[in-house]
């Protein structure tokens, strides 16, 4: 949910607003301004009371993503961002922070490229966009727009999850994917019974043979792509849930049990924000030396092992 109707309404309600009032400002008829208002709502981005005379007056929430929209109309009146932006064409804007080609993006998102072309055309078409070669990036006067289109990709995952969950919160996201945490043991599992959603992290490990106690509260996995944990994402899931030194010897004890590939789980962990940790791991596997608190010495690691009955 994100588009021209509802960025015009948020863009009138520096105040509170009746529904005359957004009617009167953006041109809709009523009934589409119902419409929009109650989409905003459900999606937590407004509230509505009744005020005089018993009507209904809205009322932005202060959230982050309507923070950031604030911040990016302040630093760019010039443009109309309403007749710009969509849901999809913020996704696009979120990976745009660094040059990326057409295909990476189409890759991380469930649309085509012709689509992602699509999308790109009007910011390219308004300078909005540089391009290097084939690899777009939004310009460097429009880091406002990434922040934006972050704020409201964090948003929508939390949002998402909290319908079936109200105690999740979001750990780590993409625009098609995301990990969260969820203390409710029932909120948990009906998140779980929910399309696109799948348990990770230890309670996970048993596929390959381990199972570990006080592996409770397992974080829970939600994608559009591929719903599918390769091992190189469940040991960064691990990670990213909570990252201590138990958590880090279990996930070395599952890298030394199961084929791996290191180029995709260093390249995983760039994604997940854990590369100075799995670059720690990986030396210890190999048998280098390193001084991060959350690696095991060789001694307890063996010791580990043996408990498992796993060998070298």
């Amino acid at each position: 949910m994100m588009g021209e109707a509802h960025l015009r309404v948020l863009d009138v309600l520096t105040e509170d607003q009746s529904i005359t009032a957004l009617h009167e400002q953006t041109g809709y008829s009523m009934g589409r301004v119902h419409e929009v208002v109650e989409e905003l709502e459900q999606n937590g981005l407004v509230v509505t009371k009744r005020g005089n005379r018993n009507r209904r007056v809205v009322s932005a929430t202060e959230t982050a993503v309507f923070r950031a929209y604030r911040r990016l109309q302040s630093q760019h009146p010039h443009i109309d961002f309403s007749e710009i932006l969509s849901r999809r064409t913020l996704h696009v804007c979120w990976f745009l922070d660094q040059p990326r080609k057409v295909s990476e993006i189409a890759d991380r998102l469930p649309i085509t490229r012709q689509r992602v072309y699509q999308l790109l055309a009007p910011l390219q078409e308004r300078a909005m966009l540089t391009k290097d070669g084939t690899q777009y990036k939004i310009a460097d006067d429009l880091t406002d727009l990434v922040e934006f289109a972050r704020a409201f990709v964090d948003h929508e995952h939390a949002h998402r999850a909290r319908e079936d969950a109200p105690s999740a919160v979001v750990l780590w996201s993409t625009p098609a994917e995301a990990l969260v945490s969820v203390e409710a043991k029932q909120d948990r599992e009906q998140l779980v019974d929910t399309d696109n959603w799948a348990v990770s992290g230890l309670a996970r490990y048993e596929e390959y043979g381990l199972t570990f106690f006080g592996a409770n509260q397992p974080p829970v996995f939600y994608s559009e792509l591929d719903t599918k944990i390769t091992v190189e994402q469940l040991v960064c899931h691990t990670l990213v849930a909570k990252t201590d030194s138990r958590r880090t010897s279990y996930a070395l004890l599952l890298l030394t049990t199961t084929a791996f590939d290191e180029d995709q789980l260093r390249a995983t962990a760039t994604e997940y924000g854990v590369t100075g940790l799995i670059e720690d791991m990986l030396s210890f596997l190999h048998g280098d030396p390193t001084s991060s608190e959350y690696i095991p010495n060789t001694r307890d690691f063996e010791a580990l092992k043996q408990q498992y009955e796993e060998t070298s």
